[in-house]
């Protein structure tokens, strides 16, 4: 049994270095042009698409930096989801730059709010491209026109970024989920990673090729279900040299980053997790069955170590523990690379808490209710 276990660990770990190794050669930027060194061309017009609710507080600086755009063909709008607070008074204080205010009403039945949201800017829009944007995703000027190049340049017809990580020591970086993380490690024609925070996708292929958000509407991630689409049509992820659908993980090469609290991530990270129980109740136990193999090796460290027990159980453990913390260091130096040695340090509290929050989203799924953004989620409905 001991043996089957130490097999198990080890086959985890290897598959974790494989996956996220393979990952990151697919997934890193190599060149991304600037508008002006592209040369001449017929740009095609783009829609940045922001839905907000309660987001008084982040919503002037998103949309400062989004009017900074040298991109020359250029609509804004922003959906104000139903806040609470004064994000519609924010959104309107910018009319006169051009931004075009909708507002936002309640999602009809069978569409998740987000969603629903969605497919209300892209009927607003009149972009060649949609780009939809969260509000706490920060882009610098050049940000649109080089994702429109790689579009053209690549002929892509979706493309999302996972943001870099350029912001200080904060609890909200060095505590941050491992959405990501996992989707590089576990990506598949099934379920390519995709980033909600900043993906465009050519309008024709959404309303028409694809259907509208109407065929995504109660979608935990419709950008991810999309993806997947779109993936599935080329036939893969890795062989395909011009796909349709394309990830790219930022390293300040695009301009695209991120600033999320820690307790909103939480909140995102129990909906996701519910919301994925809620459709597909299977995933339980391989998760926990993972989360498992992925806390053993420290657990049994840390008893043996009090125990004194130093024989040959306890360095095994204590390898497979710093090779896993290795792997995601290997990661976190993509994504925030002045922070990986305290990613490194930090990683067994990190895979504590995404296991907590998976439990916590099972209890919620089966036995209570969910608070995200302000808006009940009720289980039962769906």
């Amino acid at each position: 049994m001991q043996i089957l276990l130490f097999s198990l660990i080890s086959l985890s770990n290897s598959f974790l270095a494989y996956k996220l190794l393979l990952s990151l050669r697919k997934y890193r930027i190599r060149e991304v042009k600037n508008l002006v060194d592209a040369g001449p061309r017929d740009l095609p017009s783009a829609s940045v698409l922001i839905p907000a609710r309660n987001e008084q507080i982040a919503m002037r600086s998103c949309l400062e930096m989004v009017l900074a755009s040298d991109y020359p063909k250029l609509e804004v709008i922003v959906l104000d989801d139903n806040s609470v607070d004064n994000t519609s008074d924010e959104i309107k204080r910018f009319a006169h730059a051009g931004v075009r205010f909708v507002s936002g009403e309640k999602p009809p039945e069978g569409w998740l709010g987000r969603n629903s949201a969605y497919d209300r800017l892209s009927t607003e829009a009149s972009g060649d491209l949609l780009l939809f944007l969260s509000v706490d995703t920060k882009i610098k000027p050049k940000t649109i026109s080089k994702m429109v190049n790689f579009m053209i340049d690549n002929q892509t017809k979706m493309l999302s970024v996972l943001p870099s990580r350029s912001d200080n020591y904060r609890f909200s970086v060095l505590f941050s989920t491992l959405r990501y993380y996992l989707e590089l490690i576990l990506a598949r024609v099934s379920s390519p990673p995709s980033s909600s925070g900043i993906w465009m996708i050519d309008r024709i292929v959404l309303t028409e090729e694809l259907g509208g958000l109407h065929h995504y509407r109660q979608a935990v991630m419709p950008e991810a279900e999309i993806a997947k689409d779109l993936a599935a049509k080329d036939g893969g992820l890795f062989e395909i040299e011009k796909p349709q659908y394309q990830f790219l993980i930022d390293e300040q090469k695009l301009g695209v980053d991120f600033e999320k609290r820690w307790s909103s991530q939480i909140q995102t990270e129990q909906r996701n997790f519910a919301l994925n129980i809620l459709k597909q109740p299977v995933i339980i136990l391989p998760v926990l069955i993972i989360f498992g193999l992925h806390l053993l090796p420290f657990l049994m460290t840390i008893v043996k170590f009090l125990l004194t027990d130093f024989g040959p159980d306890f360095w095994f453990y204590l390898a497979q523990a710093g090779i896993s913390m290795l792997i995601y260091a290997c990661y976190t130096s993509i994504v925030w690379s002045r922070g990986w040695w305290l990613s490194f340090l930090l990683y067994p509290l990190v895979i504590i808490q995404e296991s907590m929050i998976f439990l916590s989203s099972i209890y919620h799924r089966f036995f209570g209710k969910m608070i995200w953004r302000g808006r009940e989620i009720n289980f039962r409905k769906f």
